[in-house]
């Protein structure tokens, strides 16, 4: 029969074996940069990993970083307006922060016709609360000549 210290001393291993076994599965990072094929970098860009809540956007260099990723294989989109929708596919490894550049290219956009309307009432400057007072031009300019 098993004493109680040395019962306690093996569900501690057990412990320290599943917790390494948890930290060998971990998560990992995933950085990368979005650009057009001249080069030049796409900002705001939605980076996203399909089905997961993973993503970010896109800084001014188009660069993007995803860390606590677990790892495993994903579906990579990048998605931002002016520009066709880009899918790739990713492999994040045990050990290291994976890194990619995405290539996407313009898509001209053509949106539907905008139109603006507006109505205007009547108001007297008298029904304003707030203090204002009616000056015309001859007594702005009788003021500021020399």
């Amino acid at each position: 029969m098993c004493s109680l210290s040395q019962f306690t001393k093996c569900l501690l291993v057990l412990l320290l074996f599943s917790f390494l076994r948890t930290n060998a599965q971990g998560t990992e990072a995933l950085s990368g940069r979005v650009i057009l094929p001249n080069g030049v970098a796409v900002s705001q860009a939605i980076v996203r990993l399909e089905g997961t809540s993973f993503h970010d956007h896109t800084n001014d260099s188009g660069k993007f970083y995803i860390n606590d990723i677990p790892i495993g294989t994903y579906q990579l989109t990048v998605n931002r307006i002016g520009f066709s929708p880009t899918s790739t596919i990713v492999t994040l490894k045990n050990g290291r922060t994976t890194e990619i550049s995405i290539t996407v290219k313009e898509r001209a956009v053509i949106v539907s016709e905008v139109v603006v309307t507006g109505t205007r009432t009547e108001k007297e400057l008298s029904d304003d609360p707030n203090d204002a007072c009616l000056t015309e031009r001859y007594q702005i300019t009788k003021r500021c000549s020399p």
